[in-house]
């Protein structure tokens, strides 16, 4: 008679099976390290370009030769694939989706008339979601990743009543996070990503943006400030009710765009130093906990926007479901 753990990892290995096989079929291979993908200025001014850096900041390589503006990188969830924004010298912002080691790049968005940008992916790594500005305002869009469909997830009426922005997918798939100014001030609201009525997270009276969902999807790190504008930015982390606010920084400079750590342990973030020209950011790692903050750029440029990801830290679960990390699973033993 199978064991109750044999069921359990039989269970487990079908949604696998499940997941890789409903997975979008691609060629390129994840990294088989651990590797931190941002954005910087450091080999051009008036340009930006993608890199990657092991977790430590050493292995710095360039992926990009975009001449442009390019931005707002963020890991498919098998890490096969970047997603990022890109403002070529001639054209406006699309989304774009390229191999690890930045080739075959392909824009997903191809909109002429808005501005598309701040990627995320969905868990099975089928669509993406983007902000998409034009002249009906600013809103929520999602793609598909075959065929380049897109529908529209955030609706106000009237049509230009708040400018919707950094959508995070959450990592069960159940919603998707964004920053709306459907008030005085900027808030944090998550929604079905098939559209339909949102719910508001944060009621901080204060300027929150750039959210990110921990690996679990139990809770939120974010951005915060009295005016929403540099300096004075910290980065905070709330449950996904809205509840159980945490400080995590507190700091003269402005600390922005965080992201979580596969393993949900450590928060990574950009933290700008000056204002105006002359400025400049880099990329910082912190225990969610609190203690030692470690720089891990260290150079006079703009370095923004880093996401990590980590080849042991991949993460299963059904739709719906808080996902668990696929390490763990291992752990328990293959059925005998």
């Amino acid at each position: 008679m199978p064991t109750t753990r044999r069921l359990m990892w039989g269970a487990t290995l079908v949604g696998v099976l499940l997941y890789i096989a409903t997975a979008p079929s691609v060629l390129a291979r994840a990294p088989r390290h651990a590797r931190i993908v941002f954005a910087s200025d450091r080999d051009g001014v008036g340009v930006a370009e993608i890199y990657t850096m092991d977790p430590d900041g050493g292995g710095v390589r360039r992926l990009t030769q975009s001449g442009g503006m390019a931005g707002h990188p963020r890991w498919s969830p098998n890490g096969r694939s970047i997603a990022f924004a890109w403002e070529p010298p001639d054209g406006t912002f699309d989304v774009y989706v390229m191999d690890p080691d930045g080739r075959n790049i392909r824009n997903l968005t191809g909109s002429e008339i808005s501005y598309d940008a701040q990627p995320s992916w969905s868990p099975d790594g089928r669509e993406i979601a983007y902000a998409s500005q034009g002249f009906a305002g600013a809103h929520i869009r999602r793609a598909d990743l075959d065929g380049g469909s897109s529908a529209q997830v955030t609706f106000t009426e009237p049509i230009d009543a708040a400018f919707d922005s950094a959508p995070s997918w959450s990592p069960d798939g159940s919603e998707i996070a964004f920053v709306t100014t459907r008030g005085s001030l900027s808030e944090i609201f998550a929604v079905d990503p098939g559209g339909g009525q949102a719910r508001q997270i944060t009621r901080d009276d204060a300027w929150s943006r750039m959210p990110r969902w921990s690996p679990d999807a139990r809770r939120l790190v974010y951005a915060r400030g009295l005016d929403g504008e540099t300096p004075g930015l910290d980065l905070y982390s709330a449950a996904a009710d809205g509840e159980g606010i945490r400080r995590l920084t507190e700091h003269a400079d402005s600390d922005a765009g965080p992201a979580w750590s596969p393993d949900g342990a450590n928060i990574v973030f950009s933290r700008r130093r000056g204002i105006g020209f002359g400025s400049t950011s880099d990329i910082l790692v912190m225990t969610f906990g609190g203690g030692e903050v470690r720089d891990l750029t260290a150079h006079p440029s703009t370095n923004t926007g880093p996401d990590w990801f980590d080849p042991t830290m991949l993460r299963v679960g059904a739709a719906g479901r808080r996902p668990v990390l696929w390490s763990g699973l291992r752990a328990l033993g293959a059925p005998r």
